[in-house]
């Protein structure tokens, strides 16, 4: 019997900043179909959500989660990046999707 095959990384970007619409940033991605979305800032989890059939996926944080990880960037003096990972139904996570830059404070 082989082994499973390791989960591809997702890809996502910022589509739109929070300076467009006045509110916080809206990310979106791709991802294999039905996935679960795992994204990470500073090695910690921040958030898991849903691919759709499809494999896209949206992402619209909350402020409170922006500001949490705005401010441990600050303390830690760490990149403003956000990864995502794919997490398989055998509880593997894929390696990380390129970073993606949070907006500045």
């Amino acid at each position: 019997m082989s082994a499973p095959q390791a989960t591809a990384a997702p890809w996502f970007e910022r589509i739109i900043d929070e300076e467009e619409r006045g509110v916080q940033p809206l990310f979106r991605g791709r991802a294999a179909a039905l996935a679960t979305i795992v994204l990470c800032y500073g090695g910690r989890e921040v958030d898991r959500l849903e691919s759709d059939s499809q494999g896209n996926w949206l992402w619209l944080p909350s402020q409170r989660t922006l500001r949490e990880c705005l401010r441990s960037a600050g303390e830690e003096h760490q990149p403003l990046d956000l990864v995502a990972h794919c997490l398989d139904s055998h509880g593997n996570l894929s390696p990380p999707s390129p970073p993606v830059p949070l907006p500045p404070a």
